[in-house]
């Protein structure tokens, strides 16, 4: 058993990221006294709360940041690194931090279309796992571990980063809903400036991880784009709405999806999709609705 070993997700800052390929850390852990993984401090907080005695993480606030680190970390070190795919694809300066990777298939094959093509539908955690040389262990998958859950009847997760079309979208969605049941917007700061929101919406933004936890798991629905607080509803088992357009849902499908429904709002203009989002809330949670006092 190795003494200590360091741990890079494929992003140290995105949570939906960390939670799709969570296990593979958990089963690194087991192979080492102390695994020291790398995260902002947000999404440290949020993986905390799994509660893995033998995970220390380390504080890193960007994905520069951490490729440089684990660079200069390798040579002495045992180093899991799971950056190399994001480094390859959206940081190409960076890629001569990857020149000698400790998982050589990762530069070899990642730029060539037909690596593309074999793994463009797979499952993200798979994707890293065949990556890296990893099997699937299958050990039990833990439960967050939540402290004190705060009621809300209805949030919603739009992306901040989110285009025109999705900007209507989602500023319809929350008219819909503030008309019918306390409606809570939670994002990054960016998300404020977003849209006109409603005036009897509440924003939540740039909330420490463990607060996020504890805020989803009081939450009778949450409808959000392909984000990682989306993929926190769906971990927490809350009913979910997933609302898809640029992402691949074979790809980044939550793990824990027995509480989400799915759809594709690709092309949909704001009267599509409030009649979908309003048809699935009524045929799906309408016990949830009742409790929140929603009616469709």
């Amino acid at each position: 058993m190795l003494p200590t070993a360091y741990y890079f997700p494929p992003n140290v800052t995105k949570i939906g990221d960390n939670l799709l390929t969570w296990d593979i850390a958990h089963e690194a852990s087991q192979r080492c006294r102390e695994l020291i993984y790398f995260a902002s401090r947000t999404v440290a907080g949020v993986l905390g709360r799994f509660g893995v005695s033998n995970i220390a993480f380390r504080e890193i606030e960007t994905e520069e940041a951490a490729f440089r680190v684990a660079h200069s970390l390798r040579a002495h070190h045992p180093v899991i690194d799971l950056q190399q795919l994001n480094s390859w694809f959206d940081w190409p300066q960076q890629r001569h931090l990857f020149d000698d990777p400790i998982h050589e298939r990762a530069t070899r094959a990642w730029d060539d279309p037909v690596s593309v093509a074999r793994w463009g539908k797979a499952r993200f955690a798979d994707i890293f796992r065949e990556m890296l040389g990893f099997p699937d262990e299958q050990l039990p998958r833990r439960r967050l571990r939540v402290e004190q859950a705060s009621d809300r009847p209805l949030l919603l997760f739009p992306h901040a980063c989110t285009d025109i079309q999705q900007l209507g979208h989602w500023r319809a969605i929350a008219e819909f809903a503030t008309g019918r049941v306390r409606t809570t917007v939670v994002g990054l700061p960016a998300v404020r400036d977003l849209a006109r929101w409603p005036s009897d919406v509440e924003l939540l933004v740039a909330l420490p991880g463990e607060q996020l936890v504890d805020l989803i798991a009081g939450a009778n629905l949450c409808i959000g784009g392909a984000t990682g607080l989306t993929h926190l509803a769906a971990e927490l088992e809350r009913p979910t709405l997933f609302l898809w357009r640029h992402d691949d849902r074979d790809v980044f499908a939550p793990v824990r999806g027995n509480t989400a429904a799915h759809l594709d709002v690709a092309g949909f203009n704001e009267e599509r999709i409030i009649a979908a989002v309003s048809g699935l809330m009524s045929e799906i949670w309408q016990p949830y609705f009742k409790s929140a006092g929603l009616h469709s």
